[in-house]
């Protein structure tokens, strides 16, 4: 039985199996209109990945003479990171069975106004045969009009889902009332 370091004594059962360790399911329920906080939650992580992105591919582009060296190891798979994070977030490679938050929990036509690149398609291969796990496959650092194509791509991505957002948002929102113009309105 663990130990409570806490209280000094034992704990009835394993921490990592309590309920209060499980985190919530985010993703909106069906049909449920999506609230603002997380909207602002959505758009807050969004602002960071494209930002990430924006700041690897800026680093990388301007020391890639030094390739091999640790920090542009790092840099290379922090950009390969928050480049495939904002690829699955856009095209889910398999939908339904991931848990992952997906453009089409907020925009459920999603799928159906954009298709993936092959530019987009490389990079979700480079970063799945090269990060978090042994590979024959060496990381090629992209050239500096691919770091930029991918941001450039991710970042037109977000505006459009940012815009078809705004539309699903405009239209969940209870009509306001017109002003009452009605005191002209008795003499007719």
């Amino acid at each position: 039985m663990p130990i409570d370091r806490r209280k000094g004594e034992r704990r009835a059962e394993n921490r990592r199996e309590a309920e209060r360790r499980k985190g919530p399911e985010l993703r909106p329920a069906e049909g449920v209109p999506i609230t603002q906080d997380e909207l602002n939650r959505l758009r807050s992580h969004l602002e960071y990945e494209i930002w990430m992105l924006n700041e690897t591919a800026s680093y990388l582009s301007a020391h890639g003479q030094r390739i091999g060296e640790a920090d542009m190891n790092a840099y290379l798979e922090s950009f390969l990171l928050h480049a495939s994070t904002m690829v699955d977030f856009f095209f889910p490679p398999a939908p339904g069975s991931r848990r992952d938050v997906i453009a089409e929990d907020f925009v459920p036509d999603w799928s159906m106004h954009v298709q993936i690149s092959s530019q987009l398609v490389a990079i979700r291969e480079m970063a799945g045969e090269g990060l978090g796990h042994l590979s024959y496959r060496n990381l090629e650092l992209p050239t500096k009009e691919q770091l930029t194509g991918v941001c450039e791509e991710l970042t037109s991505l977000r505006s459009q889902f940012e815009l078809m957002l705004k539309i699903r948002e405009e239209q969940q929102l209870p009509p306001t009332s017109e002003p009452d113009s009605g005191a002209g309105d008795e003499g007719e």
